[in-house]
């Protein structure tokens, strides 16, 4: 490794993070320093799966990045700790694990990635850093799963929606073998994603309800019990009652809150490791058609960058992550060779989701030419995605076997 190899550090080992430091590690001789408190890879979109079924899926869901490096001599390598701050004066980040344990490590950047992702809840993220403790975290649920009656899922987002299609799918295939109730605040399914069509929505709650035997509750809300909002617990496995806002009572043995995703960036705020002025208001972090840190109006910095759910970029979907981060290495490769300069990256193209219902179900939305937004039903569904739920791809990308 030579003395002024230039640094990639890449905070986040996520679908953007991962796959830029493969990208960067097959085509550059970087050397790139991935930063990931979790020793996989998490692939969230089988995670649910996994949480359901965890001794078929498991392994599809949890990828070691043991073998993400490839080019030996770049001296690349992933560090397993979790960032207190950056330091841009210095370039500097400041660690607190890693190679030292339960010590601080300061590491030098040329360039720095923040690709931390979105803070999501189990089992639609999983924060527990080993592998095969992650794996007993999905076993339990797993089982829990299977001995519950009565199961609801507050949250219809794509999250709750798959994890309550993931759940029917395997116990109430052809007639109902558990009661689930999916409660959502809004008078339609996928809310919150304006560009996706009414009937994308209203085909899902006819697959839910008339294939899946799910009991679907707009316009309602319940509340979050403190012990899930600190942490305490990842999800409720104990008898019950819950009150919706219309007085309505449910009696439940297992809850899973899938609502309040936002993008992890309160590390960086707090320790105000940059000025408030390049986040908005929601928390993500505000870029330029470089993914350069921007807000715009006079704070940039030229050599950091931030990509996939934390930036204000793309839309926070896996596969747009995962082409914002070849986008980058392009222009990472393009700087190292002198052969160009940077060049925009592209805005991800809206309106398209696809959203299974276990293997089988499922629907969405795809922009394509001349025709603009289309929605294709369960076999386009289970075909491009359903099925295999893309672990052969995001197995290839880190190397794992």
């Amino acid at each position: 490794m030579s003395s002024n190899q230039p640094t990639i550090v890449i905070i986040g080992g996520g679908y953007a993070g991962a796959t830029l430091a493969a990208e960067l590690d097959k085509n550059t001789s970087y050397r790139i320093i991935l930063i990931e408190p979790n020793h996989y890879f998490l692939h969230s979109i089988a995670a649910l799966r996994a949480a359901v079924q965890a001794n078929e899926w498991s392994n599809n869901a949890l990828f070691p990045f043991t073998s993400l490096f490839k080019n030996a001599t770049s001296g690349s390598h992933v560090i397993n700790a979790r960032v207190e701050r950056i330091i841009p004066d210095q370039q500097h980040v400041i660690v607190y694990g890693g190679t030292q344990q339960q010590q601080q490590q300061t590491i030098h950047y040329d360039h720095l990635v923040i690709a931390t992702g979105a803070a999501y809840r189990f089992p639609g993220k999983i924060t527990e850093p080993q592998t095969e403790h992650a794996k007993v975290l999905l076993q339990k649920v797993a089982n829990d799963i299977a001995n519950s009656k009565h199961i609801v899922i507050v949250g219809g987002g794509p999250v709750g929606i798959e994890l309550a299609g993931e759940i029917a799918s395997v116990y109430n295939s052809g007639r109902q073998n558990k009661e689930i109730t999916l409660i959502h605040s809004h008078p339609r399914l996928l809310s919150t994603h304006l560009d996706i069509k009414d009937s994308v929505a209203e085909e899902l709650r006819d697959q839910l309800e008339q294939r899946l035997h799910v009991n679907v509750m707009l316009s309602e809300t319940v509340s979050v019990p403190p012990e899930l909002q600190s942490g305490q617990r990842l999800y409720i496995n104990t008898p019950t009652r819950l009150t919706t806002k219309t007085g309505q009572q449910i009696d439940a043995d297992l809850v899973f809150f899938t609502v309040g995703g936002k993008p992890n960036t309160e590390f960086l705020r707090s320790s105000l490791s940059m000025p408030s002025q390049v986040f908005t208001s929601s928390g993500h972090i505000q870029v330029n058609e470089y993914l350069q840190v921007d807000n715009g109006k006079g704070v940039r910095y030229s050599n950091i960058y931030a990509l996939g759910d934390v930036s204000t970029h793309q839309p926070g979907m896996a596969y747009w992550a995962g082409e914002e981060a070849k986008a980058l290495a392009r222009n990472f490769i393009d700087l190292q060779n002198g052969t160009a300069s940077m060049k925009p990256v592209k805005q991800a193209m809206s309106g398209m989701m696809l959203v299974p219902l276990g293997a089988k179900w499922g629907v969405g939305q795809l922009t394509l030419p001349w025709f603009g937004a289309v929605r294709v039903g369960p076999w386009v569904v289970s075909m491009l995605k359903g099925k295999g739920l893309l672990a052969d791809r995001y197995k290839a990308i880190v190397n794992a076997k």
